[in-house]
């Protein structure tokens, strides 16, 4: 079938990310929906996938010491040989996201999740580290969602603003 290769785009920029920046104590997130599409981004990243053809992990297996096996179990961080660690996680809610600074996020799926402070939350880890959030997702219907309001639209509206030459700071 026709896939998009969203999710496998951001896992190669993700891991092209853990190369400039990644080291002891660095900290990356891969959020989805739910723990299950976390691990989908695991496994290209670190265990590679059968689609229509092989795909190979992106990352080595000498560069990781160990990572989830089971979407269950406890531990849900992969272990790199450099002190990084790739933390996978669920947006079901936002608090259990509270902690430590982040370099990068990859919120896989993100018009899936309902709660607006889930992203407001994620962006909130990745201020000390100056780090960045990356979603990918495909277009929902509810014209509403957070992800269509609170960033498309006001991204849409800054790149008209830009383009006009208006310096206005943004009113959202």
């Amino acid at each position: 079938g026709n896939r998009g290769g969203k999710s496998s785009f951001m896992a190669v920029a993700l891991a092209l990310c853990w190369l400039q920046r990644g080291g002891m104590g660095a900290e990356f997130a891969l959020i989805g929906p739910e723990i299950k599409q976390a691990h989908l981004l695991k496994k290209k990243l670190f265990e590679g996938e059968q689609t229509g053809r092989w795909n190979p992990p992106i990352i080595d297996r000498r560069l990781w010491t160990r990572i989830p096996e089971k979407e269950r179990q406890d531990d849900q961080f992969c272990y790199m040989v450099d002190g990084s660690l790739f933390w996978l996680t669920h947006s079901k809610s936002a608090g259990h996201l509270k902690g430590r600074a982040w370099v990068r996020a990859a919120f896989t799926e993100a018009s899936e999740c309902p709660y607006p402070e889930v992203h407001t939350v994620a962006r909130a880890r990745l201020v000390d580290a100056g780090g960045q959030l990356w979603l990918d997702s495909t277009p929902g219907k509810d014209q509403s969602h957070w992800l269509k309001t609170g960033v498309v639209d006001v991204a849409l509206e800054e790149r008209a603003r830009a383009q006009r030459g208006d310096t206005a700071a943004s009113t959202t």
